[in-house]
């Protein structure tokens, strides 16, 4: 992960907290407009950190690095 500790912690938060709603509404689908370089952060090195937060959620992740959107979909 890039970024300081504590950024990286509370934007890893904020996921799962935007994950779980997504679910418990089970809104099939979320596309969210993501600051620069922050898709970078949430996959992580080699994909680590992606993973962990699909198999915790069940929400699989799409992103699109060209326009900095991340797609949710989920249960």
């Amino acid at each position: 992960m890039y970024g300081a500790e504590d950024k990286v912690a509370a934007a890893k938060e904020a996921i799962l907290e935007l994950l779980t709603a997504a679910e418990a509404k089970q809104a099939g689908s979320k596309v969210l407009i993501l600051p620069p370089n922050s898709i970078a952060i949430i996959i992580g090195s080699k994909g680590s950190t992606v993973r962990e937060l699909q198999e915790k959620t069940g929400v699989r992740f799409d992103f699109d690095r060209v326009h900095n959107k991340c797609s949710l979909r989920g249960r």
